[in-house]
């Protein structure tokens, strides 16, 4: 089964994921908190998402978080080719033509494209791809 990126039934399998993987044995390549703004949904209305790996483990999950380290506002289809094409440089291109506006430390931001996946994080991105419509 397939579900729209962002929807509600993709977050519950994104969640659902969670009971399958022991995500304590993924190492967060990088520690961010990042809130994530995603305009022009196919469902109209913005939504909030957001990704944290302060813990060590790479979470995302509905909703803004009270202290994240950095905000972005994405449109749609760059947020689905950053999230799950699994192109590390969609995300330098993004922002150099404007599609990604950033609020706090870009830095974080860029860490994250020159980040190297572990084995089971590209084993999560594969089935998060694979359940994505």
């Amino acid at each position: 089964m397939t579900y729209e990126f962002l929807s509600p039934a993709w977050m519950r399998a994104v969640r659902g994921l969670r009971d399958e993987v022991n995500l304590s044995d993924i190492e967060a390549p990088v520690s961010i908190s990042l809130n994530a703004t995603v305009t022009e949904a196919p469902a109209g209305a913005a939504t909030l998402a957001h990704v944290d790996t302060t813990s060590g483990i790479p979470l995302m999950d509905e909703g803004h978080l009270d202290d994240a380290e950095i905000s972005v506002t994405i449109d749609y289809v760059t947020a689905r080719a950053l999230f799950v094409g699994g192109n590390p440089a969609a995300l330098m291109s993004a922002l150099l033509e404007g599609k990604i506006r950033v609020d706090g430390d870009a830095s974080k931001l860029l860490a994250l494209q020159g980040a190297n996946a572990s084995a089971q994080a590209i084993a999560i991105a594969e089935k998060i791809r694979g359940f994505t419509a």
